[in-house]
């Protein structure tokens, strides 16, 4: 029995963030809110809103009065629920900062934080052990006890990272999305045909709270599994239309649909900044700004090629995905298009990025890789805590949110993440599976 099994990329990720939670502890002693101005939403007084303001918006059972609310109506019957242990007099009459304070609301919060957490640590642990154990080498006892320290310690780190710690603050409800998303990748493999279906019934639940991990049906059409994705698409418009019918009405449809379209007005920099977002368009954008105007926000037609360059790298990934035959770098191609594609796209929706980051760490190594050295290097960019002060030069007056160090190492590393795994597939797997088609055609 083999006793080697050469983990060395988990134990560098986690030397990695331990290194970067230490220079951030410093920087924050030399800033005087300690550093929670480039680490969280830039509002003190709308932490945890995305928690409260559904529960106000649900209360009634008739959210789409306005284009502010864009939460699929699965997400407002599920804090309809939660509203039932809230009294009534706190949303009827819209007073959310009450309901956040007085007693029954923050107990409400404290219990919904616990159960969530919960649930996605023990989620997330055993995708952990499943990708351990398809890659794993035999191990002896002491190694094995040993191991399962070292995961211990490896879901403390990203729970404390600076996506999920960004999520906390927001108390938002993509972690119960990556949590269906991450259950449908444990079951969708099954040999139990229950599981099988239910791994369905679990990516069309994640796709219809936040649309995006609609990519991962990918998946099934990548194995063939076209009967599988039909019903996927069945589920999924099941859950997404048929909620309409307690929220509102299904007449309420073109109000929600307005409220989508409109939402990437959230995303003008002339307005907002550029802080707080992920997206490929904001980063090239900003960096155009920054880098290339001095500060000075450029016409619209510097966001239109952002736009279109950010399309380019979107597709391009969406083929390598479908050309790629390493999990890991299909999750990545995912996620990275889940979170970089979306016109708006928060800093918690890196959180999705844990997927491809477990794939990665969890591989057997014999010896380490010069690539690896890079993707470990943009997964800590996408990760790590990175408390800065602000550089004069990043700076813009009247703007909601101001673009940050944090803002710009986290969205360069998901950009980097797409367009640097994309490239490595074409060249290692896509251009050698040309040359074998040109072949097969000669002969």
């Amino acid at each position: 029995m083999k006793t080697k099994n050469k983990y060395p990329l988990m134990y560098i990720f986690i030397a990695g963030m331990i290194i970067l939670w230490i220079i951030a502890f410093i920087n924050a002693g030399t800033m005087a809110d300690r550093g929670v101005s480039v680490m969280f939403f830039n509002d003190p007084l709308d932490s945890w809103m995305d928690f409260f303001n559904p529960i106000n918006h649900a209360g009634l059972a008739d959210p789409y009065i306005d284009t502010d609310r864009i939460y699929p109506p699965i997400c407002y019957c599920f804090f309809w629920l939660i509203s039932r242990f809230v009294p009534k007099e706190l949303y009827v009459s819209s007073k959310i900062m009450r309901m956040k304070y007085l007693q029954p609301g923050a107990i409400v919060f404290t219990m919904y934080m616990v159960i969530t957490v919960y649930l996605f640590v023990t989620i997330l642990e055993r995708f952990i052990r499943l990708s351990s154990d398809k890659e794993r080498l035999e191990v002896s006892k002491s190694r094995a006890s040993t191991e399962e320290l070292i995961m211990k310690l490896f879901v403390f780190t990203i729970l404390f990272s600076s996506p999920f710690m960004y999520q906390f603050e927001r108390a938002n409800i993509i972690l119960i999305a990556l949590m269906f998303l991450l259950l449908y990748i444990l079951l969708k493999d099954s040999e139990n045909k229950v599981l099988r279906e239910l791994s369905l019934i679990c990516l069309a639940i994640a796709a219809c709270i936040k649309i995006y991990p609609a990519a991962f049906g990918l998946l099934l059409l990548k194995e063939k599994r076209w009967k599988d994705a039909v019903r996927t698409v069945i589920y999924g418009i099941a859950f997404f239309f048929l909620p309409f019918a307690v929220m509102g009405g299904f007449d309420k449809i073109p109000n929600f649909l307005e409220a989508i379209f409109l939402s990437p007005d959230n995303s003008d920099p002339h307005m907002y900044g550029f802080g707080n977002k992920l997206n490929f368009s904001n980063l090239l954008y900003a960096v155009h700004t920054f880098f290339l105007k001095d500060g000075v926000i450029s016409p619209g037609n510097a966001n239109e090629n952002a736009s279109r360059a950010a399309l380019v790298l979107t597709l391009f990934a969406a083929g390598m995905a479908t050309v790629s035959k390493e999990k890991w770098k299909i999750y990545a191609l995912l996620t990275g298009i889940m979170v970089g594609f979306p016109a708006f796209s928060f800093m918690y929706c890196s959180v999705f990025i844990c997927i491809p980051l477990v794939a990665l760490l969890t591989q057997k190594r014999e010896k380490f890789k010069v690539m690896d050295a890079v993707y470990l290097i943009i997964f800590l960019m996408i990760f790590g805590v990175h408390i800065y002060k602000t550089p004069e030069s990043f700076e813009m007056a009247n703007v909601r949110w101001p673009f940050v160090v944090t803002d710009f190492i986290q969205s360069l590393g998901v950009f980097l993440l797409t367009s640097v795994v994309s490239a490595d597939v074409f060249f290692t797997e896509a251009i050698p599976l040309l040359k074998k088609l040109k072949t097969f055609k000669k002969a």
